[in-house]
């Protein structure tokens, strides 16, 4: 017997698990990158553990609002938070986040407590100056 042959039938056994992490962290991607009121971001800041954006909510609001969107520590949930007041938590179980500017997109890698970690280029444009 190959070492195919006995590991085969055990990986076909093994779920296809989608985890709380991975489903939070894919709503949090569809979320920012909504084509309808999709988010812009405007700078990089605290040495790249916070990216500021902003959305217009609708074509009737006159302006649009500014978030950031950054780590708590002590809770480790990365969470938007609005510059005037209130938090949503988007992302659990984090334990560091960085953003980046590459070209004209903005780069950005999770690490969870557990060791996993995710990364994507956000489908997100800049804020016009």
């Amino acid at each position: 017997m190959t070492i195919l042959q006995f590991a085969l039938p055990n990986l076909k056994a093994q779920p296809v698990l989608v985890t709380p992490v991975n489903l939070t962290w894919q709503n949090m991607i569809s979320a920012l990158e909504e084509s309808d009121q999709s988010f812009k971001w405007v700078e990089i800041v605290d040495d790249g553990h916070t990216l500021k954006l902003m959305r217009k909510l609708d074509a009737s609001s006159p302006e649009p609002k500014e978030y950031l969107l950054k780590l708590t520590k002590s809770t480790h949930t990365l969470y938007l938070s609005g510059v005037a007041g209130g938090y949503m938590p988007i992302v659990y179980h984090v334990k560091k986040v960085q953003f980046e500017k590459r070209g004209h997109r903005i780069w950005m890698a999770v690490e969870y407590i557990d060791g996993g970690t995710n990364e994507a280029y956000l489908a997100i444009t800049k804020k016009a100056t």
